[in-house]
């Protein structure tokens, strides 16, 4: 078999991005050794739901501890600067100790420079319904509302 570099976290993600989430894997992961895979950092548990609650932190600000809980039928993808993007899914993602799970609008940014995530919009709330404003105007306190499997995509200059 030829010898293979795998990495996490970069290129396609649909698959290999959710899966690692679903457990709380809060950093990228790559091999050292042919075929091997490194566990880099994260929980190594998945309790009730979708394992572990999340680390929200401060809006827009990245940090070591902050991390997504747990989650599976998110939507992901990359932008052109290499920084995974998780939005939504269902399971463990709300960040104010309950673990009864539900369903996120949390905007998470992943970025692999730094092995650091940052809580980027939506809320800390399981099941929060979306605040629209109104059509065709945008504003800051404009949201989405919770979902799980929606589709994104990106076009060639990395916009979504």
């Amino acid at each position: 078999m030829p010898t293979r570099k795998r990495r996490l976290l970069s290129g396609s993600l649909r698959a290999s991005a959710l899966l690692l989430v679903c457990v709380s894997l809060s950093a990228r992961a790559q091999t050292t050794a042919s075929d091997e895979w490194t566990w880099m950092g994260g929980s190594n548990s998945a309790s009730n739901n979708a394992g572990q609650l999340g680390v929200y932190g401060t809006l827009g600000t990245a940090a070591a501890g902050n991390i997504p809980g747990g989650t599976f039928w998110a939507s992901s993808w990359t932008d052109r600067n290499g920084n995974l993007w998780l939005f939504g899914g269902a399971g463990n993602t709300v960040g104010n100790g309950n673990s009864t799970g539900g369903y996120s609008n949390g905007l998470w940014e992943f970025r692999p420079s730094t092995n650091e995530w940052a809580w980027m919009a939506g809320t800390n709330i399981a099941n929060q319904p979306g605040v629209y404003g109104t059509l065709g105007t945008p504003a800051a306190a404009n949201f989405p509302g919770a979902r799980t499997s929606a589709e994104t995509w990106t076009d060639k200059s990395g916009n979504l």
